[in-house]
């Protein structure tokens, strides 16, 4: 039998556990001394209770144990509490005081999730009646996921050497918090978001002991002028410091090999970075919009260079692309509209079997004045490769390529002459569709009929001949070229592009949404709002028909009317909490989104049903035309690949299984993608493999 107390709240009939409290209840509680444990829902819609101090005894606070107690104002926590639910304190927007009186105890709460905590709301912790501002950390405590989060009148914490970890979120949101101090040779990891939205940090040294720095854990950090990462860390995790908007100088150790998506993203005082011999990889975004970067060495060790690495570094002058890179993504050196020379040292750029790479714009933008092409490894000249070239006047091919791909030098409408070497073996189509200044094509004299043949023959009324023997000599640093055998003298600069535009013509989307959480029918139509989950990320990129991007957006979306799931949070790092300081008005966002859509002809996407409904579902919610959307053109490069990918289904039905954008990625390229569950990543291994898919003929 239940047990009620004079205030009709109800126990189970050992009073070891409160299970619920009057929703009528008003003014101070106190929890009996025996008691355990705190049910869920316990006191969920108390509205007018405004105090709770809960004894010793109690071990356990249940989900939503105290969710929408508005006027709550003041809460004790008893030193034995180890576990406190999902969204126990969800909706206290009253409360102002959180009591405790054993540090250890707090740091060692398991909280499940940043609701749990009632700090998220209070950012007010006191101890033993003092408002803790600096905080010593006990020997041999380990710190808990979010236990001070949003902690606001902190400014200084001692962690000690005996601290094995610092949990995710730990002290996110803390944004007075000016001073770390971490003993050395003890602590081994610091958790996704531990220092994230740390407005007031200045500076922090990492221990040597340190060998992991999780997603986004300094990210915001705005006043970080200085961090030291120590020997032992391998990989710079996504978004590690993500909009430290102070940050000046960053050293990486040798112990790196990957520096993850947009782990530099918006470093706008980043103006020194040293990169070690032992990095491999570069990831998209990675130093994205650091514009004061003036010069970055990249390693001879670097073989990969992701999609918008280096976007909006507008400081760079000049870049060299060492002979180990295999692979330099789409806009990588993008809207880095003072780089004005580029040397490259490597075969990556011609590589025609590179199909998510078509033009030299899509990589380094429009305003490059000179490459200086060093590798005489080089055979081939890709298909599109100097598509769209506008200002590039004249060009000698190198005597070393054998291939020139389809298409290679379309819509360079300042061309004038080009002079090609002796051994061409194979050439595209369509080599010069466009080039409506050319005056002169040079070709050897044994080669002409032969050429011809090949492929110019349409030119032929361009071709004048020279000598068989094609002399190549660099002149001087900028690589100007003279060829001996022209009766008068021909001097180029070698593959100099100034001022290019790129042309696009037809213009697709690809787009991806993360939603908290999934639908219960997937068949359902999009104005039964209640089976369709909220949208929490937004991001679409726009390209013409071969793949050059026109347009890059990317959107967090502001929660309103619900909270991002747990779950959800730790698969796509986006909390409620980041929402809400770093979101969008949906609205906005969908405006945006549907004026591309207007003007595209075809949307693409990876299982791309889902997230038509999703957005469907939400421009319904605004009442806005999501018909546009829902009867748009458009193409599945899941549904597309299913028999390529051939992945035997593990039901109970004959076929394949629908690949996960992963799985297809690894089948195309033989590696996965970094940052899957962003909806950006996505994005952009979405448009990788729908490339691929039509270099091979399969869509």
């Amino acid at each position: 039998m239940a047990y009620f107390d004079k205030y009709g709240v109800e126990f189970s009939d050992d009073r070891k556990t409160l299970i619920r409290c009057p929703k009528d209840f008003t003014g101070s509680y106190s929890i009996p001394n025996g008691v355990e444990d705190i049910s869920n829902f316990a006191y969920k819609d108390c509205k007018n209770i405004t105090e709770i101090i809960i004894s010793n005894s109690v071990v356990r606070i249940g989900e939503e144990a105290f969710y929408g107690c508005t006027c709550l104002n003041s809460i004790v926590i008893g030193y034995n509490i180890k576990h406190i639910g999902g969204y126990a304190f969800w909706g206290c927007e009253a409360l102002t005081y959180v009591h405790i009186t054993y540090i250890k105890s707090w740091c060692e709460i398991c909280f499940d999730g940043p609701f749990a905590n009632p700090l998220c709301y209070a950012h007010n912790l006191y101890y033993n009646g003092e408002l803790v501002k600096t905080l010593s950390i006990p020997d041999f405590t380990s710190i808990r996921n979010y236990a001070f989060q949003a902690c606001e009148s902190l400014t200084c914490v001692i962690i000690p050497s005996t601290c094995p970890n610092i949990g995710n979120y730990a002290f996110s949101d803390c944004s007075s918090l000016s001073q770390v101090a971490i003993g050395n040779n003890g602590i081994t990891s610091i958790g996704s978001g531990a220092f994230s939205g740390c407005s007031s940090l200045t500076s922090i040294i990492i221990p040597d002991s340190v060998t992991n720095i999780g997603v986004d854990a300094f990210r915001g950090c705005t006043q970080l002028a200085a961090v030291f990462i120590p020997d032992n860390i391998t990989n710079i995790s996504q978004c590690s410091f993500y909009e430290c908007t102070s940050l000046i100088s960053v050293i990486i150790p040798n112990s790196v090999i990957h520096i993850d998506s947009l782990a530099f993203y918006g470093c706008k005082t980043l103006k020194t970075v040293i990169l070690p011999n032992s990095i491999k990889n570069i990831s998209s975004g990675a130093f994205e919009g650091c514009c004061r970067l003036k010069s970055i060495i990249i390693p001879q060790s670097v073989t990969n260079i992701g999609v918008d690495a280096f976007r909006g570094c507008s400081s760079l002058i000049s870049i060299s692309i060492p002979n180990n890179v295999i692979n330099v993504e789409a806009g990588a050196f993008s809207n880095c509209r003072n780089l004005r020379s580029v040397t490259i040292n490597t075969n990556f750029i011609f590589n025609k079997t590179n199909a998510y790479f078509y033009n030299l714009v899509g990589v380094f933008g429009a305003q490059v004045e000179e490459y200086n092409i060093i590798d005489e490894c080089i055979t081939s000249i890709g298909a599109h490769a100097f598509r769209g070239s506008s200002e590039l006047t004249s060009i000698i091919i190198p005597n070393s390529i054998i291939s020139i791909g389809v298409n290679a030098f379309e819509m360079c409408t300042s061309l004038k002459q080009v002079v090609f070497p002796n051994n061409i073996t194979n050439m595209g189509d369509n080599l010069f569709t466009g080039c409506s200044s050319l005056q002169t094509i040079y070709v050897p004299k044994s080669k002409k009929e032969e050429y011809c043949a090949l492929g110019l023959e349409r030119y032929r009324s361009f071709i004048k001949e020279i000598e068989n023997k094609l002399e190549k000599s660099i002149e001087d640093s900028r690589g100007e070229k003279q060829i001996e055998e022209y009766q008068q003298e021909v001097q180029v600069q070698c593959l100099q592009l100034t001022n290019i535009t790129p042309t696009p013509t037809t213009k697709y989307i690809f787009f991806d949404t993360e939603c908290n959480g999934l639908p219960k029918y997937y068949n359902l139509d999009v104005c039964i709002t209640s089976n369709w989950p909220r949208l929490i990320q937004l991001a679409w990129v726009v390209t013409d028909e071969v793949g050059n991007i026109v347009k890059r957006q990317n959107y967090i979306i502001k929660p309103n009317g619900f909270v991002i799931n747990d779950k959800i949070a730790v698969l796509t790092s986006i909390n409620t909490v980041r929402a809400q300081r770093e979101g969008v008005e949906l609205v906005d966002a969908l405006s945006e989104f549907m004026a591309d859509i207007e003007g595209a002809q075809l949307v693409i996407g990876h299982n791309i049903d889902f997230d038509m409904h999703i957005v469907g579902c939400e421009l319904f919610r605004e009442n806005m035309n999501y018909n546009k959307l829902m009867t748009k053109p458009n193409i599945c490069t899941m549904q597309k690949s299913t028999n390529f990918c051939a992945i035997p289904s593990n039901g109970n039905h004959a076929g394949y299984k629908w690949p996960k954008l992963e799985e297809l990625h690894q089948k195309l390229f033989g590696t996965t993608f970094s940052g899957a569950h962003d909806a950006m990543s996505d994005v952009e291994a979405t448009r990788k493999c729908y490339l691929e898919l039509k270099k091979r003929g399969i869509l």
